[in-house]
């Protein structure tokens, strides 16, 4: 079954899931629930949701084939490499990149963002309920896979290194350092790649260009002050707020800074998050149907 209704002399057909909720003409949270749904039903989710599980075996193949003495925190400091050299500037950015970018432009090409934008509900806030979806689904996916590695991590380390003495309490802790790194690099690279969707035409193409700046910058060399970027921002965060690891600011010195603080760099995050989804709100009222 599908509908058909005429807007400024357009015909948009309607799809059947839409239809189904007509009767909640006044609830906010049903782009929330499309876009969820949309997401959960996509092939791109659970392709790259398993891909995130790689990196655990990666760590595992790391540990099995050195020869080297991996003792005196051997273990953390090659799952640190792989998390902040693969998992955060990779993973982590490529996964919004391609869900945060997709979140209006598949509505905009389907033309279902028609159907949400005739509804009685502000626009602003049909952004901020998108938003909301993409960071729920951004953390299910990238969530676990990291837990992987810190799991795989401290197996091999209570197992092989002797030198090993970090308490349950000193893990969670650290543990939740990283799962706060991740977060800010999937929130804030989600509202810039939101915000430049409603932006530019050809928002896929900048986004790229934008995500993809960290993950040139992770092989080659510095183009940004990292000061400002994402997962820089949060890598400096975690060395400078890590327990049980002394050395870790000199392990990461390429991505930490000693003349700023944890605050400073949080603070260069919140106001990039604010600047550009003062943009998105704005632009998302502001945007032509067609």
């Amino acid at each position: 079954m599908t509908e058909t209704i005429n807007l400024e002399r357009k015909s948009v057909h309607i799809p059947d899931e839409i239809l189904k909720l007509r009767k909640e003409e006044g609830n906010s949270a049903i782009a929330f629930y499309l876009q969820l749904r949309k997401y959960l039903s996509g092939g791109f989710f659970w392709a790259v949701s398993l891909a995130g599980y790689l990196f655990p075996l990666i760590l595992i193949v790391i540990y099995n084939r050195t020869t080297r003495d991996l003792s005196n925190l051997g273990f953390w400091k090659q799952a640190l490499l792989l998390i902040f050299g693969g998992y955060f500037p990779y993973y982590a950015v490529i996964v919004p990149l391609v869900l945060a970018t997709a979140a209006f432009r598949d509505d905009f090409n389907d033309q279902n963002i028609v159907y949400l934008f005739v509804k009685p509900v502000p626009r602003k806030k049909i952004y901020v309920f998108k938003l909301l979806a993409y960071v729920v689904a951004s953390a299910v996916m990238t969530f676990p896979p990291l837990i992987g590695i810190i799991i795989v991590a401290y197996i091999a380390s209570i197992q092989y290194d002797v030198g090993f003495n970090e308490s349950v309490s000193v893990i969670l802790l650290d543990s939740g350092l990283l799962l706060l790194g991740l977060l800010i690099i999937i929130v804030g690279y989600g509202i810039v790649f939101m915000s430049m969707s409603l932006v530019v035409k050809r928002p896929l193409l900048i986004n790229l260009i934008i995500g993809f700046s960290a993950i040139f910058e992770a092989i080659f060399v510095d183009l940004i002050n990292n000061e400002w970027e994402f997962p820089y921002i949060a890598i400096n965060l975690i060395s400078n707020w890590w327990v049980g690891f002394d050395s870790l600011n000199t392990f990461l010195i390429r991505n930490t800074f000693p003349n700023l603080s944890p605050m400073t760099g949080l603070i260069h995050a919140l106001f990039i998050s604010i600047v550009f989804l003062a943009i998105g709100l704005h632009r998302v009222s502001k945007k032509e149907l067609y």
